[in-house]
């Protein structure tokens, strides 16, 4: 590419080449090369680079810089072949740092997929020995399913308070740590500590309530605030 670009004239009008990956190699060895040429070497460089005027400079048989980095290219297995020491040493190589970033992230992604798993086991306990007896109040609630529901209120009117905030514009200035705990936070522990009632009451639950409540709740606030 660098050729193409030499021979085409637009390469000794580039100010800034950036590169990636692999193309660092490529772009440090040409960023050399302009560097020990000097300002006054630049014509050559770009003579040199140039496949149609490469033949008239480098006539003094001396291998050119781009014949060197052909030849250097290969610099983490310079012998090739399948019986080469420096193929099976990179392979090897690899293959180790491989097996040591699984070693690292594969127990940290196990744990993370076992959070799930602990939570329903936790959930089905506690249902398992609940005897859903039917609708009834607030007054007949006692225990933790009236302290997993207040949790769940309080997590819930949080998280819609940031809601109606941000709705009607009082909330646009605030950082990345308020929206962690004045959203985020409060819609997690709210959702768990609605399962965790859920399972642990008797009463029967009419789902559509919560439903209507979790879309007029949020609304009505934004209309009053707003208003």
């Amino acid at each position: 590419m660098l050729q193409g670009l030499a021979q085409i004239g637009v390469l000794r009008h580039i100010d800034y080449l950036s590169t990636v990956s692999g193309g660092g190699y490529t772009g440090g060895w040409l960023t050399t090369w302009l560097h020990r040429e000097g300002p006054a070497g630049r014509d050559k460089v770009m003579r040199e680079l140039d496949p149609a005027q490469a033949a008239q400079v480098g006539a003094s048989g001396e291998p050119s810089p781009v014949d060197r980095l052909r030849g250097t290219c290969r610099y983490l297995a310079p012998g090739g072949g399948i019986v080469s020491a420096d193929v099976w040493s990179l392979a090897l190589t690899m293959a180790r740092n491989l097996i040591l970033n699984w070693l690292v992230i594969l127990p940290l992604l196990a744990a993370i997929l076992l959070v799930p798993r602990l939570y329903f086991a936790l959930v089905h306990t506690i249902e398992r020995s609940i005897t859903v007896t039917g609708v009834c109040g607030w007054q007949d609630l006692a225990g933790p399913p009236q302290w997993f529901r207040v949790v769940e209120l309080i997590g819930f009117f949080t998280a819609s308070a940031y809601i109606v905030l941000n709705f009607v514009g009082r909330a646009g200035q605030w950082s990345q740590g308020r929206f962690l705990c004045l959203f985020l936070l409060p819609t997690l522990v709210s959702a768990v500590s609605f399962t965790l009632f859920w399972s642990a009451t008797s009463c029967a639950i009419d789902a559509g309530i919560s439903m209507f409540l979790g879309a007029v709740v949020p609304a009505a606030g934004w209309l009053v605030i707003s208003g």
